[in-house]
């Protein structure tokens, strides 16, 4: 069976097991959009949606209350939600982790978390999942006082959260539960106030996302030079990566209301479409009632045992649970004795890897200037230039800004260019700052 064969029996297999109710919210600058919908193999039901305006001026507890009284009348009280940040509260990155196991990727991103945003160290959470074909990760972080802010919050409307995510990581999931995502690639955007909102697929680029200011034209321009996809290629609407609900309430646009219905088809179908939940684990809140029946089997069990076995048979089971509990506090303690050696380990190793390259740097460096001063030949000129172990951006004018990213590509010395902020042109001159990832360089 070929390649594209087999893609498609899995997606017929896994449609068939997409099955659940889920509720997405997106959290706007005033308003809480509100989406719930109901996944079975036939399609999507949206039985219900609801806007929550000017959230953060109201009580908690007020809006708490028509939230709840909302999911109720849906049957659907019991579920927790797929919430969204804002795009511009959370900085987005594909990090390539070319020859890293799935099972080492993790370990691997933690190590360089601190090179992907600017904000002080340990000052932000953060969450990551494997962009599939493709050696990468897509990567999110936000604020710890932001999610921080947003939970107490949530908790104090009422409103249970299992994930907080953002909306490429919504659409990634999403767009792929029901259907197969175009081997083409994709690009679909959103107008925010006056920038534009860009989610993109490739198979050059895995997955690419970004918010830049400028009409919608020029943010597919952008887009297509990033992913390097055809330059007739149209871009879509949000909705038109995610399957067409067979039903939903007449006030329902699903173009506007787009990010939240993302969100609630993963909220729907969390094995199958796992969001990427930026929510530390120890404050995720489960919503299948599913979950209770083991508890409630034990409670019975419980009850049994101690009728037949008496009182004494109670404080024996006691007795059992305190030296249980006391030996797994002893081997809780080592474990985490064992994860800092670990992690001690790990450092010193980096370290030593660090100081064998060093003698090399002084070189490298050199050879990477020859190399940018071979490419980037008149009449393209730099204004500015920051060159570290891993990357170089670099900021100047040409004529046409472009064609850069595909000449820094084809060179042996770097890979995975892109424009860091929009062109803008002066003159018979466009302004272009570039950032590129250089090869064969291990910091």
């Amino acid at each position: 069976m070929s390649a594209a064969g087999l893609g498609q029996t899995m997606a017929q297999w896994k449609k068939w097991l997409a099955w659940g109710s889920g509720v997405g919210i997106e959290i706007g600058e005033a308003d809480l959009t509100v989406v719930a919908a109901r996944v079975r193999p036939q399609g999507v039901r949206i039985p219900g949606v609801l806007s929550i305006h000017g959230f953060r001026k109201e009580p908690a507890a007020a809006w708490g209350a028509v939230y709840s009284s909302f999911l109720g009348k849906l049957g659907l009280g019991h579920l927790s939600a797929v919430a969204l940040l804002r795009r511009e509260e959370v900085t987005v990155r594909q990090v390539p982790l070319p020859g890293v196991a799935p099972k080492d990727m993790e370990a691997a991103l933690a190590l360089h978390i601190d090179s992907l945003h600017p904000y002080p160290e340990d000052d932000v959470y953060w969450g990551w999942a494997p962009v599939a074909g493709h050696a990468a990760a897509l990567v999110g972080i936000v604020r710890r006082d932001v999610l921080d802010t947003y939970t107490a919050l949530f908790t104090e409307a009422g409103v249970r959260v299992a994930a907080f995510t953002f909306t490429a990581s919504a659409l990634y999931g999403a767009s792929r539960l029901l259907t197969l995502p175009n081997p083409e690639g994709a690009v679909a955007l959103r107008q925010a106030g006056d920038a534009v909102e860009i989610y993109g697929e490739s198979a050059a680029r895995g997955v690419w996302s970004a918010v830049v200011e400028g009409s919608p034209d020029q943010a597919r321009a952008l887009a297509v030079s990033e992913l390097r996809l055809e330059p007739a290629m149209e871009a879509v609407d949000f909705a038109g990566l995610l399957p067409a609900p067979l039903a939903a309430p007449e006030e329902f646009d699903v173009a506007a209301g787009a990010a939240s219905y993302a969100a609630a088809l993963e909220s729907a179908c969390p094995k199958l479409a796992p969001p990427l939940n930026l929510l530390p684990q120890a404050l995720r809140q489960t919503d299948s009632r599913a979950l209770f029946i083991p508890t409630a089997a034990l409670a019975a069990v419980v009850l049994v045992l101690a009728g037949a076995l008496g009182i004494s048979a109670a404080v024996e089971k006691h007795r059992y649970e305190e030296e249980l509990a006391g030996e797994i506090r002893q081997a809780t303690l080592q474990a985490n004795h064992t994860r800092d050696l670990d992690r001690k380990i790990a450092e010193t190793q980096a370290r030593i890897q660090a100081l064998d390259s060093f003698r090399a740097r002084s070189k490298e460096s050199m050879d990477t200037l020859a190399e940018l001063t071979r490419i980037l030949a008149p009449p393209t000129w730099l204004r500015g230039l920051d060159m570290n172990d891993r990357e170089v951006q670099i900021a100047g004018d040409t004529a046409q800004a472009a064609a850069l990213l595909k000449l820094l590509d084809a060179s042996p010395k770097f890979h995975n260019s892109e424009f860091t902020m929009p062109l803008a042109r002066v003159g018979n001159m466009e302004n272009f700052r570039i950032r590129t990832y250089r090869k064969g360089v291990n910091p």
